[in-house]
């Protein structure tokens, strides 16, 4: 059964981390796109977004199965689960959740000093990483009952 996996979550919330576990308990997640890693390889956000865009355009257009990582702060995720559902992907949504900004933001400080990664995971058009956190932090009762009533058309 071709899959659709998304694995949801403000920034620093541990998707990857998910991701991993998952990794390891099953086999049906196929192609795994971390727009993180590939704003790493492309140097730069726009570049690594437009890639993730295209592997999973490749991946719907060719039946293979794939597992996506997102902050859930746009509608594209919605509009390619849409999509997926109407190609015969069964789509499924795990969601990872903290209890504050605060911790979000710790959390990221923390990868930064010891992964390097300050610029890929905290800074994305001159705003500040505490700004984008709490951004999607508070947007995400807004999103995520937009993506409830999407997936629920879909029963």
């Amino acid at each position: 059964m071709k899959t659709y996996t998304i694995i949801g979550g403000v920034n620093g919330t541990g998707k990857s981390s998910l991701t991993g576990v998952l990794k390891a308990e099953t086999a049906d997640l196929g192609k795994i796109i971390d727009v993180d890693k590939l704003n790493i390889k492309y140097g730069d956000v726009i570049a690594g977004g437009k890639a993730a865009v295209k592997l999973i355009s490749d991946c719907i257009n060719n039946g293979i199965s794939f597992t996506q990582e997102t902050t859930l702060s746009g509608h594209k995720t919605a509009s390619t689960a849409k999509l997926a559902r109407e190609k015969g992907y069964f789509v499924r949504l795990y969601y990872v959740g903290l209890s504050s900004v605060e911790e979000s933001i710790k959390r990221i400080a923390n990868r930064a000093f010891y992964y390097g990664l300050f610029k890929a995971h905290c800074f994305a058009g001159g705003f500040k990483a505490e700004n984008i956190i709490e951004i999607n932090f508070c947007c995400l009762f807004l999103v995520g009952e937009f993506n409830t009533q999407l997936f629920g058309r879909f029963k």
